[in-house]
């Protein structure tokens, strides 16, 4: 690529294709991968919670000891 914007350089298909796929690249990585990585931490967070709340739960439920 040219710095200046009065050149315009010739692209071939093979050279426009990969350009292409590096903007599909970035974009995969940029936002896709992350909406998944919050998908995957959301459960993470939910599944802590809910065996956070079963422990709660069965401690109150338990005897106390030496009883």
């Amino acid at each position: 690529m040219e710095k200046s914007i009065k050149v315009i350089a010739d692209v071939d298909p093979g050279e426009a294709q990969l350009l292409i796929e590096l903007v599909e690249l970035l974009f995969d990585e940029w936002y896709v991968a992350r909406e998944i990585r919050k998908a995957k931490l959301t459960r993470l967070g939910a599944i802590a919670a809910d065996k956070t709340q079963l422990i709660a739960e069965q401690k109150k439920a338990a005897p106390p000891r030496g009883a």
